[in-house]
């Protein structure tokens, strides 16, 4: 059985797909995180709001960030292959909005978190509620890397419970 994944997180500057300012991108194998990264992003757009007050990026953190298409080789190079983890698939849409994405195997958590915690119901399936229930913990909810680890942490769990495999 492999257990070799990829869990990712995007943090989005306004409510455009596109307008990726932060990413967080955690390789695991064996249960264990082989290698992470995480980067700001310059999505060279406006901030809105409300997304600003979720995960604290401005404007002004990812002026000298690199852009999405500086970022591309190193995102695919990473997902090539690969079952690749996200909470949702808005971060799959995002990433292809941006750029083709390569062959891989996309896999919704939230839909995983779902099936093997029926009970946690509404409002509890989000990934801090999942994370909560299963005793991980998100060190910084908002943050890309963090939610990634987050994110990484349950379908081990899942995996580990014998409730799931890859």
């Amino acid at each position: 059985m492999t257990s070799r994944f990829v869990s990712i997180d995007l943090e989005m500057a306004n409510n455009n797909l596109s307008s990726i300012c932060q990413l967080g991108i955690v390789v695991y194998e064996n249960f264990e995180i082989i290698s992470q990264w995480e980067t700001l992003v310059n999505p060279l757009t406006d901030f809105g709001f409300y997304q600003t007050q979720v995960h604290g990026i401005t404007k002004e953190q990812v002026q000298l960030a690199p852009t999405l298409p500086e970022l591309r080789d190193q995102i695919i190079n990473t997902i090539k292959g690969q079952v690749v983890s996200s909470y949702g698939m808005n971060d799959l849409y995002s990433l292809a909005g941006n750029f083709a994405l390569p062959k891989c195997t996309w896999m919704d958590a939230s839909k995983v978190t779902k099936a093997v915690w029926p009970h946690l119901g509404k409002g509890k399936s989000s990934l801090r509620g999942a994370c909560e229930a299963n005793d991980i913990i998100i060190s910084n909810h908002h943050n890309a890397l963090d939610d990634a680890i987050a994110l990484g942490s349950l379908i081990n769990c899942a995996m580990r419970n014998n409730a799931f495999s890859l």
